[in-house]
């Protein structure tokens, strides 16, 4: 993984269009690094993977609530949920090569018997990292008796240790996940439906917290100005192939318009060009003239801005973290 400009990545997406600044605004959908939780050393290049959730439970029924009542499903368990979700997370970690090594030993209590400390653990293992997933619960719910309708309230503990680090790093993973009749609309029988769900959420789980351990690209939008004016037109149509430089050519020389409106609308638009290309100092600055240049009061038009650089603010302090995280592989 290179951490060079390139910390965004455009993608063209379905347009939303409303009507302001006399004309519209238009949404583009593209991808952003996101950095991860965990600052894990540059030294740490391999890492094993445990489940305890066989070893640490003493009842692995699987239960959900339906119409009031708690009630369980001899098909579903909490061994089978666990496993998912650390296969999930090292899958993950495979496909994001962050790590030279990743080994998936689930449950294999012998690696962890009869060891005095971790220190003797990570010398037998050979590795330099450690990760488990200390417990995991699903709180499942059915809304509606028929069954259309779960919400699953998930709850799990990881914890994270380095080879040469006194340290145990905890994490508490929580989250709700909703699933309706869209979701389930393929699935025949209520059974079927749970196991469904219960997978879903355990694969979902996993991957979501493989983003905390490592960088990650997500999809996030971020908006622009369009315009009738044809050279507003073509800018926004190299916009919208990600050729953003090619943009930047006519919306710069569109700052300069004597029509005020036009020229603020371009200003904010060169602000996301340059957050494209990762000058964010730059970004802000276009974002800030943007603002000055439009003479008239314009509360949409002030929001907009205060918020762009409000996200600009925040997304310079990710890729600080990102500098500290990110590996040239």
């Amino acid at each position: 993984m290179r951490f060079d400009k390139f910390l965004v990545l455009a993608g063209i997406a379905c347009f939303f269009c409303t009507c302001q600044m006399a004309n519209y605004t238009q949404n583009i959908e593209v991808e952003t690094l996101n950095p991860a939780v965990f600052n894990i050393p540059e030294h740490v290049k391999s890492i094993d993977i445990f489940n305890l959730v066989p070893h640490r439970f003493t009842d692995f029924t699987f239960q959900y609530e339906s119409n009031g009542r708690m009630r369980s499903d001899s098909a579903l368990n909490y061994i089978q949920i666990s496993k998912s979700c650390t296969d999930a997370v090292a899958q993950s970690l495979e496909k994001a090569k962050y790590f030279a090594k990743v080994r998936n030993l689930n449950d294999s209590i012998q690696y962890l018997r009869n060891e005095p400390n971790d220190s003797t653990l990570f010398r037998k293992l050979g590795v330099d990292a450690l990760l488990f997933l200390d417990s995991i619960d699903f709180k499942l719910i059915e809304l509606n008796d028929v069954g259309t309708i779960f919400l699953n309230r998930a709850s799990l503990k990881w914890s994270l240790n380095f080879k040469d680090d006194t340290l145990s790093y905890w994490y508490s993973q929580t989250d709700t996940l909703i699933f309706n009749g869209y979701d389930l609309a393929n699935i025949k029988g209520h059974r079927n439906k749970l196991k469904s769900i219960v997978e879903s959420s355990s694969e979902y789980l996993g991957k979501a917290f493989a983003t905390k351990m490592v960088p990650s690209w997500i999809p996030v939008e971020r908006m622009y100005y369009r315009s009738n004016n044809a050279e507003m037109i073509k800018a926004q149509n190299f916009a919208d192939k990600g050729e953003w430089l090619k943009a930047a050519e006519i919306w710069n020389k569109l700052t300069k318009n004597e029509n005020t409106s036009m020229a603020s609308k371009a200003a904010y638009n060169m602000a996301l060009c340059c957050e494209m290309e990762g000058n964010l100092d730059a970004a802000i600055d276009w974002v800030v003239r943007s603002f000055s240049t439009l003479k008239e009061e314009n509360e949409e038009h002030k929001n907009n801005c205060q918020r762009y650089i409000n996200l600009l603010a925040t997304r310079k302090k990710e890729i600080e973290k990102l500098s500290r995280q990110v590996r040239n592989n």
